[in-house]
């Protein structure tokens, strides 16, 4: 254990080093893990569309065509008001219905259900529109299915690639944390060796050691025990001024609140006092009306 005042400051001072460097690799270890890389998610898996699904885009998507070859033979008539017409409304529907494919609405949902209605046929004529319609969109169904199964390969591909660059990239940045971890430890062991049983265990951090070297290099301590219940008073003092600031940092807003409370109650006298005023000026005035 040290004894002389020179053993100890030698002592603080090759553990306030040690600490120091500790300190430094923990803020270097916290400033490399901000480089560290989030993963991108990936997108789920897009399998065949079923049986069901195809038959229902088949139908919603035959119901706009079948709409759209009926108001062209409209069209080609000589019924033009009446072409563009309905060449509007099935555009529309069309366009709201794909701008909406990866986002169900009830919106959605009724044009779905009024295209539907459109497959029914209203005479003999429009069922050869009709067929044609629904064979047609149902080889576009297919195509379709097939290419947003593409797309999602392609891009969960593509996914897969980059979380394994970021993967090797993030393992390369924990290696470095690592090590600079295993400095700090060695450090931390370095400054406990030197500290031995002399030096109280639960006071190695920057603070105690600092106010330590002041204690003993200005005289105010002789010893450990001393240096010790030194720093625990000013500990205790500090809590107490931060307490009593709190407590004042309360008193001057209840000051502040109250204060303001009071102008307003002033102003609030003003104003019924600048009424009451008002008030007697026109009884004042009705009086003097009275006499005439």
């Amino acid at each position: 254990m040290a004894q002389t005042r020179e053993e100890l400051l030698r002592g603080l001072n090759g553990i306030k080093k040690e600490v120091e460097a500790v300190n430094r690799l923990q803020k270097k270890a916290y400033e490399t893990g901000k480089l560290r890389k989030a993963y991108q998610p990936s997108l789920p898996p897009n399998p065949e569309y079923s049986t069901s699904q195809q038959l229902y885009f088949t139908g919603v998507l035959g119901g706009i065509l079948s709409q759209i070859l009926a108001v062209i033979i409209l069209f080609i008539m000589g019924e033009t008001g009446a072409g563009i017409v309905f060449l509007l409304y099935a555009g529309v529907i069309t366009l709201i219905i794909y701008k909406k494919r990866n986002k169900p609405s009830k919106l959605r949902r009724v044009l779905e259900i009024l295209v539907l209605l459109g497959l029914i046929p209203t005479n003999i004529k429009s069922v050869p529109f009709t067929l044609a319609a629904l064979c047609i969109s149902f080889f576009l169904i297919k195509i379709m299915a097939k290419k947003s199964k593409e797309r999602t390969l392609r891009l969960n591909a593509e996914t897969a690639q980059r979380n394994e660059e970021i993967r090797k990239y993030n393992d390369g940045i924990d290696s470095q944390i690592y090590e600079i971890q295993v400095q700090a430890q060695q450090h931390a062991a370095q400054a406990k060796n030197i500290g031995g049983t002399w030096f109280p265990k639960d006071y190695y951090y920057m603070d105690a050691v600092s106010f330590f070297i002041s204690a003993i290099g200005n005289l105010r301590a002789d010893n450990v025990k001393e240096m010790v219940n030194l720093y625990e008073d000013k500990k205790h003092k500090d809590r107490m001024e931060d307490k009593l600031k709190r407590i004042n940092g309360i008193a001057e807003q209840n000051a502040r609140e109250q204060e303001i409370l009071s102008w307003q109650m002033a102003f609030s006298n003003i104003i019924q006092l600048g009424q009451l005023w008002t008030m007697n000026d026109i009884g004042k005035k009705l009086d003097n009306n009275s006499y005439y």
